[in-house]
C-alpha cells in the first residue's frame, strides 16, 4: 500500500475512534512515504495533533518540529499545498514554548 493509502485509512481509522491502528496506519506513511513527501508531512502534522490533544507534547513536538524546520523548503517546494501544516505546526509550537511549564 503507498503513502496516500495509509493516510487515508488512518483518517479513516480516527474517524471511527480507533485511534491505535490510526497511529500504526500513521507511522506506515512516515517509514514507507519515500518519495511522497506530502502524505509524509500530513501524516507528521496529524501525530503531532494527536499527541499534543492527549497532553504528550515531548512527541508532538518531535512531530512538528520536522514539520518547522523544513518549513522553507515545504513552502519553496510545494507553494501553497502544505501552507496549513506549516502554519499549524508553527502555532502549535509556540503555544508549548509560550506554557511550557504545562507541557512538561
Amino acid at each position: 500500500m503507498n503513502a496516500e493509502l495509509y493516510l487515508n485509512k488512518a483518517l479513516l481509522q480516527l474517524s471511527r475512534g480507533m485511534e491505535e491502528k490510526a497511529i500504526e496506519s500513521l507511522l506506515a506513511v512516515v517509514e514507507n512515504a519515500e518519495e511522497d513527501e506530502v502524505s509524509k508531512i500530513k501524516a507528521y502534522m496529524i501525530l503531532g495533533e494527536y499527541y499534543f490533544l492527549k497532553a504528550e507534547y515531548g512527541k508532538s513536538k518531535e512531530y512538528l518540529t520536522y514539520i518547522n524546520e523544513r518549513s522553507d523548503e515545504i513552502e519553496q517546494e510545494y507553494d501553497d499545498l502544505l501552507a496549513d501544516e506549516v502554519y499549524e505546526a508553527e502555532m502549535l509550537l509556540e503555544v508549548m514554548e509560550r506554557f511550557h511549564w504545562l507541557c512538561q
